[in-house]
């Protein structure tokens, strides 16, 4: 999925969250929910809350070239969010993208992390390069729908 069409995917969202605002964890959840769907429409494997060596991540999108996609979303400057997705980024050779929803970015942002900025009811991107791979492809058949072996894999493709 290029990043234009995430992009595309979460401006209702930014608008919406800007003209009529909801609680921290509804529009957490409402930003999550709306990425999460638009990543599976693209036939990537969506884990949700991710347990990697780095962190948990809110979402860890799998496509079938084998590059994973960790994405934290944030209301806030998360210092932890960034260095999680870094840390993805640069150790585990994953793309990182933090999805912000409210206030102004106030943290400096590595070159590896890409930023979805959605405050003032548009979406703007930072740090586009970070995301290297940018279409994202369609994932091969699941063998199994088993939680056990869905963390075993997280943990092994990143």
């Amino acid at each position: 999925m290029p990043l234009h069409e995430i992009c595309t995917a979460l401006t209702p969202i930014a608008k919406q969250l800007h003209y009529r605002p909801l609680g921290a964890h509804e529009a957490t959840r409402l930003v999550t929910d709306t990425l999460a769907q638009a990543l599976t429409d693209q036939a990537c494997e969506v884990v949700r809350e991710a347990r990697t060596p780095g962190g948990r991540l809110d979402l860890l999108a799998h496509r079938a070239d084998g590059r994973s996609l960790a994405i934290e979303i944030d209301r806030g400057n998360k210092t932890w969010s960034i260095t999680k997705l870094a840390r993805c980024a640069e150790e585990f050779w994953t793309d990182a993208l933090w999805v912000r929803w409210q206030g102004a970015v106030t943290r400096d942002i590595p070159e590896s992390v890409c930023l979805i900025d959605m405050t003032r009811a548009r979406v703007r991107v930072r740090n586009a390069s970070a995301v290297v791979h940018t279409t994202l492809l369609p994932r091969t058949a699941r063998t199994t729908n088993d939680k056990t072996s869905s963390t075993r894999k997280t943990m092994n493709k990143i």
